[in-house]
């Protein structure tokens, strides 16, 4: 590991650290804003079923804790190697703090991206739903029209 490498991750480490940290906060914040939604309904009476996230929103639960804790170690040993006097190659260092600082900014772009994904497949899940009844309305009138009889004359 060179000195440039330790001093640049040592600074981008908690840069990755806040961005994925706000992106994660955005996240819990539409859960917790759909769950006060939900206990709206419940207290008006209404029917509320819970959705269950999604098995992949639990994997990326545990990935985001790894990540966490791998980039607070990784910072943890920047600090003090930076800090020594003696600085010792330490490759295997080297590899775990890029790999850590890499796999942090895919999540970044992964959180960023998730909802914005998921909301344009619910959306289109909305607009496949609404197409589909309009097309069954548009059937039925044509079939009632069909059906009739036109006016005899007298």
């Amino acid at each position: 590991m060179t000195e440039e490498f330790a001093g640049a991750m040592v600074t981008v480490i908690p840069i990755i650290l806040l961005l994925a940290g706000v992106e994660w906060h955005n996240r819990v914040k539409d859960d917790v804003d759909k769950a006060k939604q939900r206990l709206e309904k419940l207290r008006r009476g209404e029917s509320a079923p819970y959705e269950r996230p999604p098995m992949w929103r639990y994997f990326l639960d545990v990935v985001w804790v790894a990540l966490v804790v791998s980039h607070g170690i990784a910072e943890a040993y920047l600090i003090t190697w930076l800090a020594g006097t003696e600085r010792p190659a330490a490759p295997g260092w080297a590899d775990f703090i890029a790999t850590t600082g890499g796999a942090g900014f895919l999540l970044v772009i992964l959180l960023g991206l998730g909802p914005a994904v998921a909301r344009f497949g619910r959306l289109r899940d909305e607009a496949d739903q609404l197409e589909e009844a309009l097309n069954l309305q548009m059937a039925g009138q044509s079939d009632h029209v069909s059906t009739q009889r036109p006016p005899s004359s007298p």
